[in-house]
């Protein structure tokens, strides 16, 4: 008898051990992810130059993309989706950015940048990927989502001017000066 609650003892003290192990990778985990998010961070925006290090910037995406998919609950997800599409955009990487920026208001629609990441989704279509039609579709789908928000305006604006030349542009307004 002795023998079984000792073996019980010992399979309790395993079991929980193995949960704490469990539990401790897992902080240990997301705090090394962000500990290397924010080393790549301050490589990446540390140096006063200010010149985008196309490698340091590639890595540090992979890292904000890796951080969502890995902790999809995390509330800095989609942050760091915001900033892997930020820094894809600032790389002329538009295919990118609209991927990232697509699944901040797809998978995360109550977070404050949802209304943000759907106008620069739009936007970046519009002005990276020479796709008007889509930027059409999603301006006019942020207008419908988000009437009043501060990018309405905007969107309004870029939906009347879509598609318009330079030339057609300074015309309209030359003529709305006279």
């Amino acid at each position: 008898m002795k023998n079984i609650i000792f073996l019980l003892i010992i399979i309790t003290i395993t079991i929980s051990a193995c949960n704490t192990n469990h539990t401790q990778n897992n902080l240990t985990s997301r705090d090394s992810a962000i500990m290397n998010i924010q080393n790549l961070e301050h490589r990446l925006y540390g140096d006063s130059v200010q010149v985008i290090k196309r490698g340091v910037a590639m890595e540090t995406i992979i890292a904000y993309a890796k951080f969502a998919h890995n902790f999809p609950e995390d509330s800095l997800s989609p942050e760091f989706l915001f900033k892997a599409a930020e820094i894809a955009r600032a790389l002329h990487n538009g295919k990118e950015a609209v991927l990232y920026y697509n699944m901040i208001y797809t998978d995360f629609p109550e977070n404050e940048k949802a209304p943000t990441a759907l106008f620069l989704e739009a936007f970046t279509y519009e002005n990276i990927l020479k796709d008007t039609a889509q930027a059409r579709i999603l301006y006019q789908n942020f207008i419908d989502k988000y009437p009043n928000n501060q990018f309405a305006d905007d969107a309004r604006y870029s939906l009347k001017y879509l598609g318009k030349s330079a030339e057609e542009l300074i015309k309209i307004f030359e003529n709305n000066d006279h």
